[in-house]
């Protein structure tokens, strides 16, 4: 499951969704630039490594390993697999993960039908 959200005003909506869906457009059809491959690894490498400087979260993240008989992972172990991640093992996932026959959105708020009717077609077709 992928999430994607959001807070916009009504009369903005339409374009921020034209917008993300051109963005996984490019996503599904180009892939990912290798700069974008690097920086998604530096985040998730430093998200990782401050996880685990929080005791109690360490504690709570370990626990639940071990009571779900998972193999315990460290910071390491996850930074060494996401290493392994090639651009193409990212562009192939998106192909399959990005399927907009499956889009399951849901808007908040006072949304006029003639919006949501702009909506449907953003991601028909």
């Amino acid at each position: 499951m992928v999430a994607i959200q959001g807070s916009v005003p009504v009369e903005k909506l339409t374009r921020t969704l034209k917008n993300i869906k051109e963005e996984i457009d490019k996503v599904i059809n180009l892939g990912f630039t290798p700069k974008e491959l690097t920086r998604a690894k530096g985040f998730l490498s430093a998200s990782i490594q401050m996880q685990f400087d929080n005791p109690p979260a360490v504690a709570g993240f370990l626990g639940s390993q071990e009571f779900d008989k998972e193999e315990i992972w460290f910071p390491e172990d996850y930074i060494r697999a996401a290493d392994k991640v090639t651009k193409e093992d990212l562009h192939k996932m998106a192909k399959n993960i990005f399927d907009y026959s499956r889009l399951n959105l849901g808007l908040l708020g006072n949304v006029p039908d003639k919006t949501v009717k702009e909506i449907e077609k953003i991601f028909r077709g």
